[in-house]
């Protein structure tokens, strides 16, 4: 393919050799995403990324370009929208100021006491998973090496611990795990 840089030549490469697979592009992203809305933003997203390439040259299959940056951005808005906020305890002891109704500030004080009693319930090493990560600030690299295990342990625990954390002080029942 020949070369284009960024502008009009660019767009007229665009609607040459990329809007012709758009169609085939929603149906593959069809399989994969939450719903229409998803696949619009994903296919606006890949002819942006396409149109603020460096150049063209290099690109052997268009078709095959489009499947990988749709499945990647598709897991990049999955991972975003998995990430679990972390929400300061101190709020709840917060809750206990002269301006806050007694019921709220009674409730805050039991899911707290929840939460705690969660993680009491954890085994030691998902404990120290989050008292280092979350608490000290330690990265998910130190955390594994001082454990002596993978990352990828390291981030279940924390993930894991952070679900049965969140199911405690909305008042679920929650099994604490390994």
């Amino acid at each position: 393919m020949e070369g284009c840089s960024a502008g009009p030549a660019r767009a007229a490469w665009l609607v040459r050799h990329v809007l012709p697979h758009e169609a085939w592009l929603r149906r593959y992203l069809g399989r994969l995403a939450h719903g229409p809305d998803e696949i619009d933003d994903v296919v606006q997203d890949c002819f942006v990324k396409l149109l603020a390439l460096d150049g063209v040259d290099g690109i052997d299959d268009v078709r095959a370009l489009m499947a990988r940056m749709g499945r990647n951005l598709l897991i990049d808005r999955h991972r975003r929208r998995a990430c679990v906020p972390f929400v300061d305890l101190c709020e709840a002891g917060e809750m206990a100021s002269d301006d806050c109704p007694a019921d709220r500030a009674c409730d805050a004080r039991q899911a707290l006491a929840r939460v705690s009693r969660a993680f009491d319930a954890m085994s030691v090493s998902r404990r120290r998973v989050v008292w280092r990560r979350r608490i000290d600030g330690a990265s998910g690299r130190i955390v594994a090496t001082e454990l002596g295990v993978t990352l990828s342990a390291v981030e279940k625990h924390l993930y894991g611990a952070i679900r049965v954390l969140r199911e405690a002080g909305e008042g679920a029942a929650a099994s604490p795990g390994a």
